[in-house]
């Protein structure tokens, strides 16, 4: 089932207790409605950028851009919340101010044709979110807005003990479905599948 952001932070408001009385955070109009507006987008990229989640990881071919000193640079997508691989490698180059590639091993006036990154990218659909990613975005919404939108030390308790809740189940969730599944099994052999 898909959710919209409003119905999401409805969860979030639901997980604390709260009455759900979120219509749009597009255009807010009310205080709850301002604090997650200003919030949402905030959460999800941190949620995104912890957890790696497969439906946000993206491969992309970039160019290089030669700058007027003679160097070669390459540009990280305005869209990338965090570079994973380069060419396949996790390590050998570096990411400065976010935007500009430089490659450890490869003498900057010289340049690759392209390389391939693989990053974790910035997300809106949420059509794009599974059922359990979408329970652990609610808590963490209700985690960080909580004390914005209550006072109230028992419900900052309770939303801390359900964000450590809904992480451990969604890692847990993870975990279960990217475990290698028994293909064939004999006596005589396994073969594992991937």
């Amino acid at each position: 089932m898909a959710y919209t952001q409003s119905e999401i932070c409805n969860m979030a408001l639901s997980n604390l207790g709260l009455a759900n009385n979120v219509t749009n955070i597009d255009d807010p109009e009310s205080q709850t409605e301002k604090i997650f507006a200003q919030y949402y987008q905030l959460v999800l990229n941190k949620v995104l950028k912890r957890e790696r989640p497969q439906f946000a990881i993206y491969d992309e071919t970039v160019p290089p851009i030669e700058f007027a000193d003679g160097t070669f640079h390459y540009m990280v997508p305005s869209y990338a919340l965090e570079v994973l691989r380069i060419n396949g490698q996790t390590q050998g180059w570096t990411v400065e101010h976010g935007e500009i590639i430089f490659l450890d091993w490869l003498p900057k006036n010289d340049a690759l044709e392209n390389i391939e990154i693989k990053y974790v990218r910035a997300l809106t659909d949420t059509g794009l979110f599974p059922e359990e990613f979408v329970e652990l975005l609610s808590w963490e919404l209700a985690g960080y807005c909580c004390g914005r939108l209550t006072q109230d030390s028992s419900m900052l308790q309770l939303a801390a003990t359900g964000v450590q809740g809904a992480r451990l189940e969604y890692q847990t969730i993870n975990l279960r479905s990217a475990k290698p599944r028994l293909k064939t099994q004999s006596k005589f052999n396994k073969v594992w599948r991937r």
